[in-house]
């Protein structure tokens, strides 16, 4: 009751993805569905959680929607899919060429 069931389910799909993923590519989606969260467009629960905590202080988050059973893997692809606005691109890494290591995920 006390996180976002939206966030829950999109930080599941996170490590899972991770796990299969060079760094890079995680800093990429990880900035990509910061800038989701940001925009307010997908869901205000991280507002709401703001407000819950930091500015009204009632420790009492509304969430929408409030309970994870609603909230479909459709509406988690949404969180990893590209920003559909000419003003937002992707996080753009610089090519590494001194490491020929590949990092992965250890976990």
């Amino acid at each position: 009751e006390k996180a976002s069931p939206t966030s829950l389910k999109i930080t599941l799909r996170l490590i899972g993805e991770g796990r299969k993923q060079q760094i890079g590519q995680c800093l990429i989606l990880d900035f990509r569905i910061c800038c989701h969260l940001l925009r307010r467009e997908l869901s205000k629960d991280f507002f709401e959680g703001c407000r819950a905590i930091l500015v009204d202080r009632d420790r009492n988050p509304k969430w929408e929607p409030p309970r994870l059973d609603m909230i479909d893997d459709e509406m988690v692809d949404r969180y990893f899919a590209k920003i559909d606005d000419a003003e937002w691109e992707d996080l753009k890494l610089p090519e590494r060429h001194s490491s020929h290591i590949p990092s992965t995920s250890k976990l």
